[in-house]
């Protein structure tokens, strides 16, 4: 895909990596190894692979900058989620180590993390039986704003990363939680 937009427009300048794999409701001690891998394979390999080839795209041009989407299960730790949580925290380290490798080539390489948001993904966290309301109202007591996010929450966060005015933010982990981190 990097090569066809160099192809095609000559220079990569901003590259958000945002695939996610989640398989909710298992308990840390029932998560096969297949699973853990399933998600690692997505949630870190697929951002690993999108940093290095992202550099290597940018520094010729002289820079860009590269958003990595975590979540704010990497801070809060979701026991019915491990895998997910672990692949997603090891995505803030990730960025860490691609901001030091990027700032002396004028890439800048931050994340956001997310709560809640109003996606098919959240969803597939609604257990049999468990009305959509319920858990709506449940994730909504989780965030101190009151509400659960929607895309162009994160959407907005991502745009502010890569605008040139904010050019001295690079290794940042923007929190897009509506202060569930904080609780």
């Amino acid at each position: 895909m990097i090569q066809s937009i160099l192809t095609d427009h000559g220079a990569l300048y901003g590259l958000v990596n945002n695939a996610a794999r989640l398989e909710p409701g298992t308990p840390f001690m029932d998560v096969s190894l297949a699973q853990w891998r399933r998600q690692m394979d997505v949630n870190l390999d697929g951002c690993f692979l999108g940093c290095r080839s992202g550099l290597r795209a940018m520094a010729p041009a002289g820079g860009g900058v590269i958003v990595n989407v975590s979540t704010a299960a990497a801070r809060l730790v979701v026991p019915d989620a491990a895998a997910y949580c672990v692949s997603k925290a090891a995505v803030l380290t990730l960025t860490r180590l691609a901001a030091k490798a990027g700032g002396p080539l004028g890439v800048r390489v931050s994340a956001v993390l997310p709560g809640a948001i109003d996606t098919p993904m959240l969803w597939r966290n609604l257990r049999e039986g468990q009305a959509p309301e319920e858990l709506r109202a449940a994730l909504e007591r989780m965030h101190p704003i009151g509400r659960i996010g929607m895309p162009l929450d994160v959407v907005n966060a991502v745009l502010f990363l890569c605008d040139p005015a904010n050019d001295f933010i690079t290794g940042a982990e923007l929190a897009v939680d509506g202060g569930q981190i904080v609780g």
